[in-house]
């Protein structure tokens, strides 16, 4: 039996090109967070990610402040990525959406494992599976789907996030109806706006 917090949902296993049965945490406690960043924080280290600094256990630290929460997504009993919300005190910049509500996406990471940059990943799709957590909670909350996110300068997400976006939106998938923005920001980060 699945918990109330987690959704159960697919991945893709790398290797053998299959999809597998996951789990998406809707809710991780701060000892789920904790468990994630010892497993993660000597690999971050070796692989020399961009993100090697991130400190998920100082990170867990926020989850006590309204509208903070951090997903995860599970398979094969690890942690495959997890993903730092804020769902209050953040509104969108973009026409014609500016100052209205929107859910804030602080923190997102896909285990070491999962990175090409650490050799062979394990599985694909961590991230896909944990923006839309973001769009869905933001329909729930009644924010139209909006969402924010900044990316690190080299992440892939934000190159392959345009192409997601076409492809559904050419299905008329409604969890991505309005991402029609992209610009770049201060240190050229991208901003995406959803409405």
């Amino acid at each position: 039996m699945i918990a109330v917090d987690t959704r159960p949902i697919m991945l893709l296993e790398s290797a053998s090109n299959s999809p597998v049965e996951a789990a998406l945490h809707l809710a991780l406690g701060v000892g789920q967070v904790r468990a994630a960043e010892a497993a993660w924080r000597p690999l971050r280290a070796r692989i020399r990610a961009e993100h090697s600094h991130w400190d998920w256990d100082y990170k867990s630290g926020f989850l006590v402040e309204p509208g903070a929460r951090c997903l995860g997504v599970e398979c094969a009993g690890r942690m495959q990525g997890m993903m730092l919300v804020r769902e209050v005190g953040h509104a969108a910049r973009l026409d014609p959406e500016c100052g209205r509500p929107l859910v804030y996406v602080d923190y997102l990471e896909s285990a070491p494992w999962n990175l090409r940059a650490g050799g062979p990943h394990q599985y694909s799709g961590v991230g896909q599976v944990l923006v839309r957590a973001a769009v869905r909670r933001s329909l729930e909350l009644g924010y139209r789907g909006r969402v924010e996110l900044h990316s690190l300068p080299s992440s892939r997400f934000v190159l392959r996030a345009e192409v997601w976006v076409r492809w559904l939106r050419s299905r008329s998938e409604l969890l991505w109806v309005g991402l029609l923005r992209v610009h770049r920001g201060p240190r050229d980060r991208i901003r995406r706006g959803m409405t």
